[in-house]
């Protein structure tokens, strides 16, 4: 067995250099055949690998350290530049003017862990910034203050005053290597009540939760920037939404108290009939404007329309439908009721008319009641036969009537009373002292009662059908 005199490793048969390192070997005579345990062992112990510190594995293992070494101390040297308080605030300013929310976000969740800034929040602060240019202004130069505070071996008390409310400062080493800065804030938390149950609160969009009347729920936390707080209350007569806009410059303490007043969204109803109903949104809400007065919580956006409606003389009038468009608006559902009073002159003199008519039909109806049984009298027999109606001349002819009659000396009407008129059709009852000549030339008196139904045919009332009885009867 051979090895390598420069690696110590084992020489391949038929090889005539090694195949770790590389190094040509000399030929050497052909080994005996045979040798003696002494001499075996001698040539085993002469062939041993030199040290493991003069070989080419050290060599390389050194110059991998000493790269490794160095770029360690370089990055040490790029990382701790970049961690220089100045650079930080180059950062942030630069990720605030190019808009960089995520950029944004790392700087500011690296100086604090109170809540964790994410993109919709730096969107919030860039927003804010760009309307208030004088508080960024503020800012950038007391963030450069810190720095150079910080570059001077300073220390900085963080939220020195209510106007600037981020601030440099220096966090924990990083694995201990590390001297590190980031932005730091103080978070913002709204303690939020409400005098009506609210179905939903919302800040700045984001739901956070239900709020029961008088209850006080705290939400946080936020950015201390500006925020749109909304309650959300839905009710008899729609859903009313209650804006509040908090600004922390305007708020020193970090707990912000937030009242939502519900009640400034009630509105007020007045018409010329208090009776009237109200309808809103189409839907009627079964009180009168007298009923309600006033409603609310109403959302004011104008999605809330009233009228009031109310009926008269057959005809439904409804005011102008009004949208709520402001707090305490006062809602004047006026309903123009000319089509009423028009309606009710109309039937005033309908009644007139009908009234009219009914006395008109009642003497004439008299009349002819009169006029019949007067004309027998006289003997005017075909004018008494002309007040039957067209149905009861055909009932019978004239000659057959007017035979009947022969002995007829008159007809005294005691009184004619009409008792109905209804349409073309009317009833009158009567009393009657007739006298009639005997076979005997005695004169017969009876007395008589009952009544005449009339039919009104070309516009005059005409004799139709006799429910007449005889009361008694005497001789003279």
């Amino acid at each position: 067995m051979k090895y390598c005199k420069q690696c110590g490793s084992e020489m391949k048969e038929g090889k005539d250099f090694c195949t770790n390192c590389g190094t040509t070997m000399a030929h050497s005579e052909p080994a005996q055949t045979q040798a003696q345990p002494e001499t075996a062992s001698a040539n085993r112990s002469s062939s041993q690998p030199p040290a493991f510190f003069k070989s080419r594995k050290f060599v390389i293992f050194t110059i991998i350290i000493v790269i490794l070494a160095a770029g360690a101390f370089i990055g040490y040297q790029i990382i701790e530049s970049k961690n220089h308080p100045s650079k930080i605030v180059l950062q942030f300013e630069k990720a605030v003017d190019q808009k960089n929310t995520k950029e944004v976000a790392h700087l500011l969740n690296s100086g604090q862990e109170e809540m964790e800034v994410k993109d919709t929040d730096t969107k919030m602060l860039l927003t804010y910034f760009k309307d208030n240019p004088d508080i960024l202004a503020d800012t950038l130069d007391s963030l450069k203050k810190d720095a150079n505070v910080l570059d001077d071996g300073g220390l900085i008390r963080t939220n020195k005053s209510n106007e600037v409310f981020l601030n440099l400062t220096k966090v924990d080493k990083k694995w201990f290597v590390f001297t590190q800065y980031g932005i730091h804030f103080k978070p913002i938390y709204f303690k939020t009540s409400s005098n009506q149950e609210l179905a939903e609160v919302t800040i700045d969009n984001k739901k956070q939760g239900k709020l029961k009347e008088n209850e006080k729920k705290t939400f946080g936390p936020f950015l201390p920037v500006e925020h749109e707080v909304i309650g959300i209350y839905k009710g008899q007569y729609g859903t009313a939404e209650i804006y509040e806009t908090i600004d922390p410059a305007d708020n020193p303490e970090r707990k912000i108290m937030v009242e939502l007043d519900a009640s400034g969204n009630n509105i007020s109803l007045d018409s010329n009939y208090d009776e009237a109903t109200v309808f809103i949104n189409g839907e009627s809400t079964g009180k009168t404007v007298k009923d309600l007065d006033s409603i609310g919580p109403v959302s004011k956006d104008g999605s809330v329309k009233i009228y009031a409606e109310i009926t008269e003389e057959g005809q439904t009038l409804k005011s102008d439908e009004i949208p709520v468009t402001e707090a305490g608006q006062t809602i004047n559902l006026y309903i123009d009721d000319s089509p009423i009073l028009e309606a009710r002159a109309r039937t005033e003199a309908a009644k007139e008319e009908v009234a009219r008519t009914l006395s008109q039909d009642k003497t004439e109806i008299e009349n002819v009641v009169y006029e019949h049984y007067s004309n027998i009298s006289y003997g005017y027999f075909s004018s008494a036969y002309d007040l039957f109606s067209s149905s009861r001349k055909k009932a019978f002819s004239f000659a057959g009537w007017e035979e009947g009659l022969a002995n007829n000396i008159s007809n005294d009407i005691k009184g004619v009373k009409v008792e109905s008129v209804n349409g073309n059709q009317a009833t009158a009852s009567f009393e009657m002292v007739s006298r009639d000549y005997t076979p005997n030339r005695d004169i017969l008196v009876q007395t008589w009662a009952g009544k005449w139904h009339l039919a009104k045919e070309n516009s005059f009332w005409k004799l139709d059908d006799p429910e007449i009885s005889k009361l008694n009867e005497r001789l003279e």
